[in-house]
């Protein structure tokens, strides 16, 4: 697993393979004579009645073997004796001499030239290995206890031949036209292929800023080209949101599309995790679509762009995977081929490059797939009146030995609370309040950054709830405190919404 390192000491296991002991039946068949088999036994030396002969026939017990091979003892002793010796059982026969406390001491290991001493070390549980992975975002939810423990001891996996030639077809080419007449496209990007069905129907996400001429006006033709293909596959817009650099195109009933390879990606359930490998295909500078391979230099910092003619703040994913001009919207993978985010840029000259988080790119792509039609064209979002108004007032970054990864923690305070908005109706929140954690649909998260929660409205709904918990501090001044300082009262504040469609709107 690229995204996480567990280091683990050591398994002491004891077994025993209990041999089963298969009988082996003698056939026999009649000669010429039409002796019987019992006749056959006896010209061969057995020595008995026909009953005797056919009791010998009768398979013999794991028990009576184990006697005919010189065990001594009842069959309870027997299976008393098949029962897996201890560790420090197994060592007391091999020569140690002490208490079992005392052979557990002797088990921890000396210092090393930069480590520990032994005494400090820890064994590790691989199902609270699994909890904490999962609560901490270092594995899919989905993953199960077995594909953890898979992942835990293969180690990095590698990114394959198949893997990349299936991410490959996971890829357009896009050109943008500003009318059906022209003869060299306006713009030029990528896309990554959302969902396919069998009907050739197809949505493609791709960048705001590729299907855009501007921050008002989209381009009104396209044409997508498949991975070694020469032929296009006309597409038209379905909706966007600029203020994630995010469009969704839409392919109708293609025929080019249902006999070609192209399949649909498979979106990560967790954000890109530092140093991790990453690969980004595109369709670069317009020389057909290529693969690059960078790790991840930063998990999330807010980058200035300039998208359709407007400067913004957006939350990026910084890697060096080298992309150039014509690799907007195209892919970012991970070493097992999930999508972890969208390429949307970079620094001229350097590799600094950036990508847009999947945390994002799902949510936004099913909202305008589920919203947009003829007469809207933008995503649609519930506003709470305090997504758009949080502050981290403090932001610090820790090792977590645990699961051997850097967490960044912020402090996020409410700056405003938007007037007639639902939490300034439901009244109890106030601009100062620290947030500590949010519950949406029953779900606790509790490392609350600034976006968590804008993050978490890109697929609201009417009907869906949502609880604040937060902290109030107040100071009080004593008038008799003789060094004049400040006292803090904290009090506890909860404050839950129903969503309700009568505050849905348009995301910019």
């Amino acid at each position: 697993m690229d995204n996480f390192k567990y280091k683990i000491k050591k398994w002491l296991k004891t077994s025993l393979v209990l041999i089963l002991i298969l009988p082996i039946c003698l056939m026999f068949t009649a000669c010429n004579n039409n002796l019987s088999a019992y006749e056959l036994a006896v010209e061969n030396g057995f020595k008995g009645t026909e009953a005797e002969w056919l009791n010998s026939l009768k398979s013999k017990s794991a028990y009576e073997i184990a006697v005919e091979n010189g065990f001594k003892g009842t069959e309870a002793e027997w299976l008393e004796s098949l029962k897996g010796k201890s560790a420090y059982e197994l060592a007391v026969e091999n020569g140690f001499k002490g208490t079992e406390a005392e052979w557990l001491v002797s088990l921890q290991g000396q210092n090393g030239e930069n480590g520990e001493d032994g005494k400090n070390a820890s064994s590790v549980d691989t199902y609270d290995a699994y909890t904490k992975a999962k609560q901490n975002g270092e594995v899919p939810n989905t993953c199960t206890y077995l594909e953890f423990l898979e992942m835990f001891f293969a180690g990095s996996p590698d990114y394959t031949y198949s893997v990349a030639s299936k991410n490959l077809m996971s890829i357009v080419s896009i050109y943008s036209y500003a009318s059906p007449s022209s003869i060299s496209s306006s713009q030029s990007g990528s896309g990554v292929i959302h969902s396919i069905d069998s009907e050739g129907n197809a949505y493609i996400i791709t960048n705001f800023h590729v299907a855009y001429q501007n921050s008002a006006t989209m381009y009104p033709y396209y044409k997508l080209y498949l991975y070694g293909q020469s032929e296009f596959i006309p597409a038209t817009f379905v909706g966007s949101a600029r203020s994630y650099d995010i469009a969704v195109l839409k392919v109708e009933k293609s025929e080019l599309l249902l006999k070609s390879n192209a399949q649909a990606v498979t979106f990560r359930d967790y954000d890109a995790k530092l140093a991790e490998t990453c690969y980004a295909i595109g369709d670069t500078n317009k020389s057909g679509i290529t693969l690059t391979k960078g790790v991840i230099s930063v998990e999330r910092e807010e980058v200035k762009m300039n998208i359709g003619g407007i400067y913004s703040f957006y939350n990026e994913i910084r890697h060096d995977a080298f992309i150039s001009h014509g690799n907007s919207g195209g892919g970012l993978f991970d070493s097992n081929g999930y999508l972890i985010g969208i390429t949307n840029g970079g620094v001229a000259n350097t590799l600094m490059n950036y990508a847009i988080p999947v945390s994002y790119v799902k949510p936004l792509c099913d909202n305008i797939i589920k919203n947009c039609d003829e007469n809207n064209k933008k995503a649609l979002i519930i506003k709470t009146g305090i997504e758009d108004h949080l502050e981290a007032i403090n932001t610090i970054t820790i090792y977590d030995k645990e699961t051997s990864s850097v967490i960044t923690k912020q402090t996020v305070a409410i700056s405003q609370i938007v007037v007639d908005s639902l939490f300034a109706i439901e009244g109890t929140l106030q601009s100062g309040d620290i947030i500590k954690t949010i519950t949406y649909n029953g779900i606790v998260y509790d490392n609350i950054k600034t976006d968590t929660l804008k993050t978490l409205l890109l697929s609201s709904k009417a009907g869906d709830v949502l609880t604040i918990s937060a902290e109030r501090i107040v100071k009080n001044q004593e008038e008799q405190n003789p060094e004049n300082q400040d006292t803090e009262t904290i009090t506890q504040i909860t404050a839950t919404i129903t969503l309700p469609a009568t505050h849905l709107d348009k995301l910019k």
